[in-house]
């Protein structure tokens, strides 16, 4: 079965406003590893650095063609 308290915590951990700060705790909440929490925290953002910078080479070529 897929541990939605888990997905949670690494959903949390993803958005750019909350990162570290808001996923630790919550998945301290839900008793999780606090280590192996920072460690998976950090190793996923980290991961998401080229998916963004594959989806920003997509996206900016098109927003700079809309007039403002």
């Amino acid at each position: 079965m897929v541990d939605w308290r888990l997905l949670q915590v690494i959903f949390l951990c993803v958005l750019p406003w909350v990162e570290l700060r808001g996923a630790i705790p919550l998945g301290a909440a839900y008793n999780y590893n606090v280590y192996h929490l920072f460690i998976g925290c950090v190793i996923i953002d980290i991961l998401l650095i080229p998916l963004i910078f594959l989806f920003l080479d997509f996206v900016i070529p098109i927003v700079t063609k809309i007039d403002f």
